[in-house]
């Protein structure tokens, strides 16, 4: 039997097609989009779909596929050649970046939605995944030969999930700029040094109380939800999962909605308390640092309190009034981005920097504690309702300001954009960990993981390396 060879029309529109069910199972969700939907966006009947490709499967499966064609290019080309190893991961990092802010969908894809790939193409697609990450290690190890391999593994794929983060948000720069600084922040992590206190954060999974049955089930759900999707679980399997009967889980809940509900706002809560936390001992901090100065056994120079945005005070307050609103975070980044008087510009930083490390303290402990609690919430969160998914957007709008809001101060040189940026890498590489279960049992790993999260917010020439010491 012979294949014909593909026409340049027909793979130009091979090419449309796969193009616009990316962007439509980014957006909405690989189960929330059908065959008519991509044919529609592509002026095309349904029934047209099927001369390209068998199916929406066969199209998520492309999608996938083409994004690791690309990858698998840059890396062949550019760990080859130069004799520099450093040179080599630069120049590595930097064509990624380009390859991520073309096809800023390919994260989430890669992420989210390949459990829903024929087994046959997971297990191809797993395999290449792999083996991206298997050539950057091996470049590490050129690098940085004082690395053990599981540490050399964890900083790889911290990198690559920098470059994933551009799937989060849309925050964007000019295209050469913002290149330029994932391929910075990735060289950042890769120069990051595991210090003595790495060991130090808590890195258990939280036990759940053999006796809560509602918890029972909560955790059953957020655990077969990240397994294999929302859409694909059922209440009986949910309830078997939890040791009863599929229709006793309504005893509890409402249903699968108020399940995933309840999750989203289970995360919401604890990371509101670590920021109530994490809010308290900066104001410790500060008030001690202030009585030091009172007694003379400190430098005579102001300790300013931390200034932040009204959408992070608002996290301060009581959930319900917090979930309300939220102002635009860009404006509120620009707010707290304004030059402080010089005296105290550094008392600030230092503050904030401080600030800081203990809120990555909090937030890998946190998500590391709630493992798949997390990983439901960022990988199902699109199968709210809309009201539940706009308030949900909301909080993680604020949440993210109140880090930037910090950042700014530790860091007044950098723009809006670059903060939010850095922001949003640092949670990636921990939320991306947290999913990855052959990460997951190595130890130390929480306190990789801030020494991680601080190496992508703060660059060297801010402190990050010190931080990490503390």
């Amino acid at each position: 039997m012979t294949t014909r060879t593909p026409t340049p029309r027909t793979r130009a529109r091979r090419d449309q097609l796969t193009a616009i069910a990316a962007g439509l199972f980014a957006r909405d969700g690989y189960h929330n989009v059908t065959v008519g939907d991509i044919a529609a966006a592509a002026g095309l009947s349904g029934p047209a779909i099927y001369r390209h490709f068998p199916g929406k499967q066969a199209l998520l499966a492309e999608v996938v596929r083409s994004g690791f064609d690309e990858m698998a290019g840059v890396l062949a080309a550019d760990l080859a050649g130069t004799s520099d190893a450093a040179e080599r991961l630069r120049r590595t990092y930097r064509d990624l970046a380009a390859f991520v802010t073309r096809r800023p969908e390919f994260g989430v894809m890669w992420r989210r939605e390949y459990r829903h790939l024929a087994p046959e193409d997971a297990a191809e697609l797993a395999k290449r995944m792999g083996e991206a990450s298997d050539a950057v290690v091996a470049e590490l190890r050129v690098l940085r030969p004082e690395l053990e391999p599981a540490d050399a593994e964890l900083v790889a794929w911290a990198a690559l999930s920098v470059m994933g983060s551009v799937s989060d948000h849309r925050v964007r720069l000019p295209r050469a700029a913002f290149e330029e600084l994932l391929a910075g922040i990735a060289m950042d992590v890769v120069s990051v040094e595991f210090g003595a206190g790495t060991e130090s954060v808590d890195n258990r999974p939280q036990k759940i109380d053999a006796q809560d049955r509602k918890e029972q089930i909560l955790a059953a759900a957020a655990r077969l939800f990240w397994d294999r999707g929302y859409h694909e679980v059922t209440l009986d399997e949910i309830g078997a999962a939890a040791g009863i009967a599929g229709p006793s889980v309504y005893s509890h809940f409402a249903g699968k909605t108020d399940l995933l509900r309840t999750i989203t706002e289970r995360i919401g809560e604890l990371l509101r308390r670590d920021l109530v936390a994490s809010d308290a001992a900066a104001q410790e901090r500060v008030a001690q640092e202030r009585a030091e100065k009172a007694s003379g056994s400190v430098a005579a120079a102001s300790v300013p309190e931390l200034a932040l945005d009204s959408a992070a005070e608002q996290l301060l307050e009581p959930a319900s009034a917090a979930a309300a609103s939220a102002p635009d975070p860009a404006a509120s980044i620009a707010s707290v981005s304004a030059p402080a008087p010089d005296s105290a510009a550094a008392a600030l930083a230092i503050t904030a920097t401080a600030t800081l490390a203990d809120l990555a303290t909090r937030y890998v402990t946190t998500v590391l504690s709630s493992r798949d609690l997390v990983a439901a919430y960022f990988t199902e969160g699109h199968n709210l309702p809309d009201r539940d998914r706009a308030e949900t957007r909301r909080f993680q709008r604020a949440y993210a300001a109140h880090w930037s809001a910090l950042l700014a101060s530790a860091d007044p040189g950098a723009s809006p954009e670059e903060i939010r940026i850095r922001v949003l890498a640092a949670f990636a590489v921990v939320n991306d960990t947290a999913r990855t279960r052959r990460l997951l049992e190595r130890p130390g790993l929480a306190g990789r993981l801030r020494a991680l999260m601080l190496a992508v917010l703060l660059t060297p020439v801010s402190g990050a390396r010190d931080v990490n010491r503390r």
